[in-house]
């Protein structure tokens, strides 16, 4: 028996998950991502949620065309494994920001996305999906493989 394919670990951003749904630009990275362990910070349900209201706002959405988009992203969100958020992370966040000029929430997604690479397997690649460039461009400080969608 040969060895096995590496498996990968993939993280994924809020703003990912926010292309699918709009499905603008490139979105196969992020189709990709969620079909083969998909993982993201806990903050994750929080910040769609809240971006997905905020369009439903900004947009005089129905309630029901509103009621339609929150269950796609929740229907997306079923398939994320979502990461608590502990001292190691906060202590990874605050050495995210040391190397990288980072906004909050961008160094607790790219600190959970260490966390989960120094726990996989060493055969497994963990790969950090976002179409935000600024976040991209600061893990890429910390993390081998980054994508960023255009």
């Amino acid at each position: 028996m040969g060895p096995r394919e590496p498996v990968n670990l993939n993280y994924i951003d809020t703003s990912a998950l926010v292309r699918l749904i709009d499905g603008v630009g490139t979105t196969t990275p992020v189709e990709h991502a969620l079909h083969e362990n998909p993982r993201a910070s806990e903050f994750l349900s929080l910040e769609l949620h809240c971006a997905l209201f905020k369009r439903a706002h900004d947009t005089g959405m129905s309630s029901k065309d509103r009621d339609t988009l929150i269950r796609v992203g929740r229907d997306l969100l079923a398939s994320v494994s979502l990461e608590r958020l502990d001292n190691r992370t906060h202590a990874l966040a605050l050495s995210v920001a040391q190397i990288a000029p980072v906004r909050t929430l961008d160094a607790v997604h790219i600190a959970t996305a260490l966390w989960a690479h120094g726990v996989a397997p060493a055969t497994w690649e963990v790969w950090f999906t976002t179409s935000d460039a600024g976040q991209a461009e600061a893990a890429r400080k910390v993390l081998p493989n980054v994508v960023l969608m255009q």
